[in-house]
């Protein structure tokens, strides 16, 4: 424990160590005397064998490590006083770093906490789903055509008794079902899981118990779980509700667990979770395709270090032979495809955040190359005291430590202020995330592993910003600094042109972030451009949901849109209504067709709607040719259709479509459709967008909504005033009807749009945009930094120019046109790694190129503007010079 007497006992320890070298000392003299030295000579031998007494101190002091420890103290007073005397520089600094470190810890925050990690489950970074793929056509739509995400009860069986990949594998389906505690009744997301669910992902319930495969048995209590966030909005919270009975869907059931916030496990949320056995009897053909089938969704661990490929492989095997014995279901050529479940859920939006970490990548070189030509600006102004220093017998090593350290303060500083900005700019950044596009479970907050992230930026900041500022400044010439009269002169020449690649270099990452959000901008005008067909502004769109899921008849169907109509009608504000089974411009479903009289093309397929005879006044269409759908035959369900000019066009070409008869043959797995019918077009309209926004529209047909009953509609509203003021008043005139209707996501259709279509283009923007105009803004301070630096170097030189004659506007141009230069080379060197770099961000532009020329030209015109005027300030301060002045400062 000698080290804690040296440090509670210092002048003791000194005391004893001095004792100690003058034993030695006295020892070596005596020895010095017996072989005949003089006094004086013996004690000088003394001194030289010993190599003098405090060189022998320092040391020994040295040795102990806490005299490191009081150096590392020393070298933190020296920092902390020298920053607070240069208070402007050091508040710069730490403003520039905590953006840089700010930004990068929100982006990696959102990075980790909402794709590396998203879900609490057990083993989550193995769970994994699957789905079909056809391989010919996969946007088909029809019987055993097209990509299917669900199983059948008899596949989802089959696939988990004959896994291989999987240690496990679950499954759950969602439905819309009345939720009633014999006061209120709600209609709710119900999912539809396995018994083995809650077991499988190992989450324990909040309260109550975990639901066991057991709850799911014959003659078991009927028993469901509940989510967090239903409990909290209608029961408050309330404990004592475990074990209440509720009717759900028609049956009684004990609730037996309130579930964490954060258990999901369905992408589109659920209030509830009914432990369900797979019934084969849901897997019976032919199906319904009016109606949602009974699919089951896959989930499951895969064993640990297998591949996805031989994932892949196992699950095609399964599936050849359930091809086999369901070949209704299954295209000709598919194939099974796995995906990591936080890949489903986040889709092509993880290309959107590894992009703006990218963004934030470049905004952080950007902060340390401004912090790295300020510090430069420092070290040049005390070259005369490091000289100073080093003269007086401070060692380079030494000196590297302190200014390393200095860095390193200033770096943790703006990494303390860097996560304020983050806190806070991880809550703006939440909420302007378009909604969905990352999993419901994760929890995106400054947890230990981004501070740690935090952290190791603060360290990389601290080195890549204090190296080279550090070593150049102890590569000068000592003597000739000392014998410089001013301080800051030494190397003035080599040391500018570093300060002036380093503002390029920040001009060049300042461009690319720019186009960036350039690309982003150019996006969202040409979405908000696109011509839909229709205007869908003033119009109001509510879904309606039958009780329980069960489809109406089509006579039923018919009295109950009729008497909506006539209620919508009577509302003041309303113009027309109708109901599709669509929601323009994204349209509905699709079937094959055959053309009467004529061979089908290979790819014959179109998209489907069922509609009232409104439908033509609401969305705003042109009849084209013959006449739309009337109300009588509509009331008696004809077998009459109106076709697109698209449909038209693909599958006429110029002849007359009017009189010309189609099957559809989705209506043949349809019970209560005409079966085996062709349907005679009556008449020709003007197409609209029925593929989303980007899509060009797909061939459209219009039938009678009373063709064939449907278990949900969606009615369309134009209104003559703003939607919004009519959504209350529309809600209750549809919902006078029938009180067991429910009705959902009734909002303006523009609402619509900016959830699916402008959120992600406007996100792009708001973060692109934020970034990029960060790192203008270091630019342009760099850029005026340097320029007055400049003129602060050549007062002298510029004072002689005007004492002999020299113009102020000369001056003015002269200094302008140098800090110009770099700013048009940045430039060059900006677009040319812009044109590269841009298409990594291709999948989130559209309507334009990613080397869209005007975007690179708007770019380049904001960056000469910026640093025009970056660099005019300086020039116009050295043009106003006083030549006495500046020569007598001299």
């Amino acid at each position: 424990m000698h080290w804690l007497r040296r440090i509670w006992h210092k002048a003791r320890s000194e005391k004893e160590l001095d004792a100690e070298l003058r034993f030695h000392l006295d020892r070596q003299i005596a020895d010095n005397l017996a072989v005949g030295m003089s006094a004086q000579e013996a004690r000088r031998q003394a001194l030289l064998t010993l190599g003098g007494l405090e060189r022998v101190k320092e040391e020994v002091r040295a040795a102990h490590w806490e005299t490191r420890l009081e150096n590392l103290l020393r070298d933190f007073h020296y920092a902390f006083r020298s920053l607070r005397k240069d208070y402007r520089f050091a508040a710069t600094t730490i403003l520039a770093l905590s953006l840089g470190i700010g930004a990068s810890t929100v982006i990696f925050s959102i990075i980790y906490n909402g794709l590396l990690r998203p879900f609490p489950y057990k083993n989550a970074s193995r769970l994994m789903t699957f789905s079909i793929h056809d391989l010919q056509s996969p946007d088909a739509q029809g019987s055993g055509r097209g990509d299917r995400g669900g199983f059948t009860s008899a596949e989802l069986l089959t696939f988990q008794q004959h896994r291989a990949a999987f240690e496990d594998l679950i499954g759950f389906m969602s439905e819309e079902v009345s939720f009633s505690n014999g006061q209120d009744t709600l209609q709710v997301h119900a999912a539809r899981v396995t018994p083995n669910t809650f077991q499988s992902l190992g989450v324990e319930p909040l309260l109550g118990r975990s639901i066991i495969p057991e709850d799911a048995s014959p003659g078991q209590t009927l028993v469901f779980a509940m989510n967090y966030r239903l409990w909290q909005q209608h029961f408050g919270g309330d404990p004592k509700i475990v074990g209440s009975r509720f009717s759900i869907g028609g049956a009684n059931r004990t609730l037996v667990a309130i579930m964490p916030p954060r258990f999901q496990i369905n992408p589109e949320g659920s209030d509830l979770w009914i432990p369900t056995l797979p019934n084969l009897a849901d897997s019976a053909i032919p199906m319904n395709a009016a109606e949602p089938m009974h699919l089951w969704w896959p989930l499951g661990h895969v064993r640990e270090g297998l591949q996805t490929q031989a994932v892949s492989n196992d699950l095609n095997l399964i599936a050849q032979r359930l091809a086999k014995s369901f070949p209704e279901l299954y295209p000709p050529r598919f194939a099974v495809v796995p995906q990591p479940f936080a890949d489903v859920v986040v889709g092509n939006f993880r290309s959107t955040l590894y992009a703006l970490m990218g963004a934030v990548a470049i905004l952080l070189l950007i902060t340390c190359t401004n912090v790295v030509n300020l510090l430069l600006a420092r070290a040049s102004t005390r070259e005369k005291e490091i000289a100073v220093r080093l003269t007086v017998g401070a060692t380079r090593a030494r000196l590297i430590g302190q200014l390393l350290f200095e860095n390193f303060l200033l770096a943790l500083a703006g990494a303390v202020v860097g996560c304020l900005f983050a806190y806070w700019g991880l809550r703006g950044f939440l909420l302007m995330l378009p909604a969905g596009t990352l999993p419901a479970e994760a929890a995106i907050n400054l947890n230990p592993t981004v501070l740690l992230f935090a952290l190791a930026m603060t360290v990389f900041a601290a080195l890549l910003s204090g190296v080279v500022p550090t070593v150049r400044s102890l590569r000068g010439d000592t003597w000739s600094c000392l014998a410089t009269g001013n301080k800051g002169t030494g190397g003035h020449a080599q040391g500018q042109r570093l300060r002036s690649a380093l503002v390029v270099a920040e001009v060049a990452l300042s461009i690319v972030l720019l186009v960036g959000a350039g690309l982003m901008i150019r996006t969202l005008f040409a979405l908000t451009r696109v011509d839909l067909g229709f205007q869908p502004s003033d119009m109001l769109v509510t879904e309606v949901s039958f009780p329980d899921g069960r489809s109406r008849t089509a006579q039923e169907k018919k009295v109950y849109f009729e008497q909506g109509f006539q209620r919508l009608a009577s509302l003041p504000g309303v113009l027309e209504a109708t109901t599709t089974a669509s929601l323009p411009p994204y349209g509905g479903p699709g079937s094959d067709i055959e053309l009467a009289g004529q061979a089908s093309p290979a790819q014959a397929s179109v998209r489907l709607d069922l509609c009232s005879t409104g439908f033509l006044r609401t969305i705003g269409l042109q009849l084209l040719r013959g006449r739309f759908l009337s109300p009588s035959e509509i009331a008696s369900a004809q077998t009459v259709v109106v076709i697109d000019e698209t449909f038209a066009r693909s599958f006429f070409g110029e002849s007359d479509p009017i009189g010309r008869k189609i099957k559809f043959k989705v209506l043949d797995l349809i019970p209560d459709a005409p079966h085996n019918a062709y349907f005679e077009i009556i008449g020709l309209v003007s197409s609209i967008k029925n593929r989303g926004l980007r899509d060009s529209p797909a061939p459209q047909a219009y039938l009678p909504y009373t063709t064939f009953a449907t278990p949900r509609a969606t009615i369309l509203v134009r209104t003559s005033t703003d939607p919004r003021l009519l959504e209350n008043s529309v809600h209750q005139a549809i919902r006078s009807v029938d009180t067991r209707v429910s009705l959902s996501d009734t909002a303006p259709l523009t609402t619509y749009l900016a959830r699916f279509d402008y959120a992600s283009p406007e996100f792009g923007i708001t973060a692109f945009g934020a970034f990029a105009g960060i790192g203008l803004l270091l630019a342009s301070l760099g850029i005026f930094g340097l320029m007055a630096y400049a003129v602060a170097l050549q007062s002298h030189e510029i004072g002689i120019r005007l004492a002999l004659g020299a113009r102020q506007a000369n001056i003015l141009v002269m200094t302008t046109i140098k800090g110009m230069r770099l700013v048009l080379l940045g430039i060059a060197m900006g677009l040319f790694g812009s044109y590269f770099l841009t298409r990594l961000i291709a999948s989130q532009v559209w309507g334009i190129s990613p080397t869209d020329a005007w975007t690179f030209a708007g770019v380049a015109l904001l960056v000469i503007s910026s640093g025009l005027l970056a660099c005019y300030i300086p020039a116009r301060r050295a043009s106003k010079l006083d030549p006495l002045v500046a020569l007598r400062y001299e």
